[in-house]
């Protein structure tokens, strides 16, 4: 095997190594890439990242109008959210506290989020 080829096989990543989590907000589509395993807090750490916000002024729910909040608090897996490759996520940046909607209701986002299991 050729030194790039053996440099190539190392850098890439099996779909079973990294899902795409596809995050929206109103900049735009990011994606960030996270191992299957990871929990919810592992994620959140890597919106600090991209985002470079403290994660008091994040919301983040599972659709546009921000219904279905994750309360950054909770400690489930990704899978147990329903968080899979390709899932799209919908952030809001607030310049107060989170979890603030346009309208300015607070959402409920106290309790974690029970998702259906088929």
């Amino acid at each position: 095997m050729s030194s790039s080829a053996s440099r190539l096989k190392k850098h890439c990543k099996t779909p079973a190594e990294v899902i795409t989590v596809r995050v929206r907000n109103e900049s735009g589509t990011k994606r960030i890439q996270i191992k299957p395993s990871a929990d919810w807090a592992d994620l959140i750490v890597q919106f600090r990242a991209v985002f470079s916000v403290p994660t008091e002024t994040l919301t983040v729910s599972l659709d546009p109008k921000g219904e279905s909040c994750v309360p950054m608090g909770t400690r489930k897996r990704l899978s147990q959210l329903g968080i899979e490759n390709g899932t799209m996520l919908y952030l809001k940046i607030s310049p107060g506290s989170a979890n603030t909607r346009d309208d300015g209701n607070e959402m409920d986002c106290s309790s974690p989020m029970e998702t259906s299991s088929a």
